[in-house]
């Protein structure tokens, strides 16, 4: 894991630092509620430590709410051009 901390590793910490979440803690909250898949499995863990390649993804219902919620952030003039995975890739090279 070179240089990086463990911590940085985990699954809560990647979401918030992706800035999917504002907060560990409503990061916490969605893995724990089911909301969060790895490798396309449910992760209850939010300490759970990724690895490089792993596959993020949320719950298509989870998904959609937080595309609804996006939307309202984004002014209207950018709603039409807004394209968003619903998943990412990490990589800390």
């Amino acid at each position: 894991m070179g240089l990086i901390s463990k911590n940085e590793w985990r699954l809560d910490v990647i979401l918030f630092r992706s800035q999917l979440f504002q907060s560990l803690g409503s990061a916490n909250q969605a893995i724990k509620n089911g909301k969060i898949f790895i490798n396309g499995k449910v992760c209850l863990n939010a300490y759970h430590l990724l690895s490089v390649g792993t596959i993020i993804s949320l719950c298509p219902k989870f998904f959609l709410t937080f595309i609804k919620t996006l939307d309202k952030k984004v002014s209207e003039s950018m709603q039409n051009t807004l394209s968003v995975a619903n998943h990412f890739h990490v990589d800390y090279k």
